[in-house]
């Protein structure tokens, strides 16, 4: 097993180059999804060339992820998270805060939409009709042009689904709802990304794309990192793609979407392509899930078989 391990990893780590992107950015995993949170925050500061190589951050909220404030040239993306089912009654928490760190210094100059307004509560998203985001864009982002800030629309999934709702957002709007560029998720192939940009594109040409969320999730390393090398390469040739942020700022133990796809091993090590994203060279740190997950999935095992066992007994009888 160790010798396939090194050997597959041998393989693969050709295809990830190091480049250097200003469209390169980072999203930072919320404490509560990240137990490692604030010993992990410093990696992306302090590892060498990460500060030449990351040029902006978000962290799905209003405010700045702490210690990171006032880092020149790290520009930080205020995101207007969700809103309750029918909508804020009265108050602009987000159009609050955002003016408020304007007047107090902040050069804010993008904001990011509703996170997969389209998407369940159970997968992180924030699930928003669109009647609901509607309205309240109107009321919380669309005043933000009148400081210069540009508006990033609803961040939908790479589906189906998020491409409708994205339409019905816009029909809601009635024209009065204006963002600037067009965020994009997805966690699929290579190829199937790059199908649906060209469809965004098209759908909505008057808008750049900025890929906030992306990977191939719970794929084999080879794999995963191969779809990763040709994603960069794609996001630094496109013009129309604007800015991108990967998903996988965490360990590979605590990963939603496989522990390949993590930047970091589960001792908080850069993987192979958390060292890429930075500008680094190869590290030969392999990623794995966490021995919980493994026992999970070996007392399921053991739970079907003695299931299929007893069945099999009760037919016999």
């Amino acid at each position: 097993m160790a010798f396939f391990r090194n050997a597959a990893a041998t393989a693969v780590i050709a295809l990830v180059t190091a480049t250097s992107s200003s469209k390169r950015g980072l999203c930072v995993i919320p404490p509560r999804d990240n137990p490692h949170h604030a010993e992990d925050n410093a990696i992306w500061t302090t590892t060498s060339g990460s500060r030449s190589r990351l040029k902006w951050y978000y962290n799905y909220k209003s405010t700045p992820t702490e210690g990171y404030q006032d880092m020149a040239g790290f520009e930080f993306v205020p995101m207007f998270w969700g809103a309750p089912e029918g909508g804020f009654t009265g108050d602009t928490p987000f159009l609050d805060s955002v003016r408020h760190q304007v007047k107090s210094g902040s050069n804010i100059t993008h904001v990011l939409g509703f996170n997969e307004p389209d998407g369940p509560f159970q997968y992180g998203a924030s699930n928003i009709p669109a009647q609901v985001a509607a309205k309240e864009w109107k009321r919380q982002m669309e005043p933000l042009k009148e400081q210069g800030i540009k508006l990033g629309a609803p961040a939908v999934t790479g589906t189906l689904d998020g491409a409708m709702w994205l339409q019905d957002f816009f029909f809601y709007c009635n024209g009065t709802c204006n963002p600037d560029f067009l965020p994009l998720h997805f966690y699929g192939s290579f190829e199937a990304m790059a199908s649906k940009i060209g469809e965004m594109t098209v759908a909505y040409p008057k808008l750049p794309i900025w890929v906030t969320e992306w990977g191939y999730s719970h794929q084999d390393l080879p794999t995963t990192q191969h779809a990763f090398n040709e994603s960069i390469r794609m996001f630094d040739d496109w013009s129309n793609i604007t800015r991108y942020s990967y998903f996988g700022a965490f360990r590979s133990d605590t990963s939603n979407v496989g522990p390949n796809s993590a930047m970091l091993t589960e001792k908080g090590e850069l993987t192979d392509i958390g060292s890429c994203y930075l500008g680094g060279s190869r590290t030969n740190k392999i990623p794995h899930s966490s021995w919980a997950e493994h026992l999970r999935v070996k007392e399921k095992t053991i739970r079907l078989g003695a299931l299929f066992a007893l069945v099999g007994v009760l037919g016999d009888w």
